[in-house]
């Protein structure tokens, strides 16, 4: 068993998105004593820019590749395949300006890859990776006005 954990927020103990996170990642490995936890920080090691040696790179075959294509591609293939080992995958991030953060977004650029973790077809496009148990936890911050909330008998 293998539990890929994904954290993103930068603001280590004071955030939130983190401390629900841990209690998530806690919970699991109570129910998997024997589970292997893969920790990517993104905070701490953000992913590199996509840049354009990697969207030339993805758009040709392995074996047109050159050097230059390999490198662009290390990261990507070193996430891909702990996506790729993972049973259960858990990402704890905030909400930042009504979206994820930009390192979660292109941690997601160099995952998703044609004809390495989808292919297209006629029909549309196709996952190449199995299903998995997914759990995300987000939390947004901001002010919020009170509000009242309904009963369960009204």
């Amino acid at each position: 068993m293998s539990i890929l954990y994904i954290a993103v927020s930068p603001r280590g103990a004071e955030s939130l998105s983190r401390r629900l996170g841990e209690e998530l990642l806690a919970r699991l490995e109570r129910r998997h004593p024997a589970a292997k936890v893969v920790y990517r920080d993104l905070a701490a090691n953000p992913p590199p820019p996509i840049d354009a040696v990697f969207a030339s790179a993805i758009l040709r075959r392995p074996e047109e590749w050159n050097a230059a294509d390999r490198d662009a591609l290390g990261y990507s293939e070193q996430v891909i395949g702990e996506l790729e080992a993972a049973d259960v995958v858990a990402i704890a991030t905030p909400m930042n300006n009504y979206t994820v953060p930009a390192t979660l977004k292109t941690w997601i650029d160099h995952v998703v890859r044609i004809r390495r973790t989808f292919v297209g077809t006629p029909q549309g496009k196709v996952g190449l990776l199995r299903d998995r148990p997914t759990y995300i936890v987000t939390v947004a911050g901001g002010i919020m006005p009170a509000r009242k909330l309904c009963s369960p008998t009204s």
